[in-house]
């Protein structure tokens, strides 16, 4: 997904937050900080969507019998741990990691893919100014 000149305003970011907001509820905590986050939260929490992405493959790796053998129980464990501890706005979204079926975890992808594009947005927005 691409951002263009047209994407990068405070309001198109504020309106896609309410769609995101009301589609995955699971989000809200961090899509409601977006709109008053500095350049240092937004890498922070971009970072955290790149921890939750791979987590979020693995998870569906394994749903679809793929596994990574490289890529243990304690390995994700720790993962997540380290992501809970460092990111608590997360949190509602690494409990739910590990009963996620399918369908739930490929949502959780597209969710994650969103918020990295606002979280850029964002960011551009700061670096205008």
């Amino acid at each position: 997904m691409s951002i263009s000149e047209d994407d990068v305003s405070h309001q198109n970011v504020q309106q896609k937050i309410n769609e995101l907001k009301t589609k995955y509820p699971i989000a809200t905590a961090i899509l409601e900080r977006i709109p008053s986050m500095d350049l240092k939260e937004v890498v922070s929490v971009i970072l955290l969507a790149d921890g939750v992405r791979w987590l979020l493959k693995v998870r569906a790796m394994r749903l679809i019998s793929m596994e990574d053998k490289d890529v243990d129980e304690q390995k994700v464990q720790q993962k997540i741990t380290d992501l809970r501890t460092n990111y608590p706005l997360a949190a509602a979204i690494l409990e739910r990691l590990h009963n996620m079926d399918l369908k739930e975890t490929t949502t959780a992808m597209f969710i994650v893919d969103g918020l990295d594009l606002l979280l850029r947005i964002r960011a551009m927005l700061i670096l205008q100014s």
